[in-house]
């Protein structure tokens, strides 16, 4: 479905800025769902680009994250602001190993930038 233009990559490119927000803020599908009043799975394809987002929707998710729906709309073709291993909660043992690999992420998107 994607494409490298057009509708189908914008709006997983929005999905997927969207879900990176969702995560950088804990919201959950279902949380999400039900604040823009549709299903859990609807949101699921969404996310996934497999179904288009309406202006009003884009406009209720920014609201339900508390952010400017610009700020999404900027994030759409950029990666996320911090990498997964950052992100995730990792017992002590496995943090120094997940900061590593973070550490050379960081390096490798700025030298391929």
């Amino acid at each position: 479905m994607t494409t490298t233009y057009g509708a189908p990559a914008a709006d997983e490119a929005l999905g997927r800025a969207i879900h990176h927000a969702m995560w950088d803020r804990r919201v959950t599908q279902l949380a999400l769902a039900r604040e823009l009043g549709i299903q859990q799975s609807t949101l699921s394809k969404k996310l996934r680009g497999e179904r288009p987002w309406s202006v009003d929707e884009l406009i209720k998710v920014a609201d339900a994250l508390h952010m400017d729906a610009r700020d999404l709309l900027t994030n759409m073709w950029g990666p996320p602001k911090a990498p997964v291993a950052q992100r995730i909660e990792l017992p002590p043992s496995k943090r120094e190993s997940a900061t590593s690999l973070a550490c050379v992420r960081i390096v490798t998107d700025r030298i391929a930038a």
